[in-house]
C-alpha cells in the first residue's frame, strides 16, 4: 500500500490538474470591457395637447433594467417629471424638465450602484405646445 505522499508526486496528478486547466480556459466567456450597452423598447405613450401624465406599465420578458431614457417622436414634448416604479415597492423620483424636440432623447436615469433593478411602471408628467400639428409619441427605453 502506497503512502499519501506517493501518489501526490506522480505525474497523474499533474496530468489531472493541466486537462482541468485547460477544459477552464477554453470554456470561459471571454470579457469584453468596452462592449456598449443594450438599450430596449419598454413602453411607449402617444401624447395630449395638454399637460398630462401617463402611466406606462412595463411588460415582456424582461423588466431588469440599470437605467432608463425617454425619446420622442412625432412632435416636440416637455417631460417634467416621473416616477419610477420598481418590483420591490420603492419609488424614484426623477424631476427632468427637459423640452425634447422630435428625434431627441432625454438624459439617462441611472438606477445608481444597486445594479439592474425590475421596473413595475413608468408614471411621466408632460406638456406639449398647441402649434404642433401632430401628437408626439414618449417612449421608453430601458438599458439592459
Amino acid at each position: 500500500m502506497k503512502c499519501i505522499q506517493c501518489y501526490r508526486s506522480t505525474p497523474y496528478a499533474w496530468v489531472f490538474f493541466l486537462g482541468f486547466a485547460l477544459f477552464a480556459l477554453i470554456s470561459a466567456k471571454p470579457i469584453q470591457a468596452n462592449q456598449p450597452p443594450e438599450w430596449v423598447k419598454i413602453g411607449e405613450k402617444k401624447v395630449n395637447k395638454k399637460l398630462d401624465k401617463d402611466e406606462i406599465l412595463i411588460t415582456g420578458s424582461n423588466d431588469r433594467f440599470t437605467a432608463l431614457q425617454f425619446r420622442v417622436t412625432r412632435s416636440e414634448v416637455n417631460i417634467t417629471r416621473c416616477v419610477i416604479r420598481f418590483d420591490n415597492g420603492k419609488e424614484k423620483v426623477v424631476k427632468l424638465g427637459q423640452n425634447l424636440e422630435e428625434g431627441q432623447q432625454s438624459k439617462v436615469i441611472k438606477f445608481g450602484l444597486l445594479g439592474p433593478r425590475s421596473v413595475k411602471k413608468v408614471v411621466v408628467w408632460y406638456d406639449t405646445a398647441d402649434k404642433a400639428d401632430k401628437k408626439a409619441v414618449v417612449e421608453v427605453w430601458g438599458r439592459i
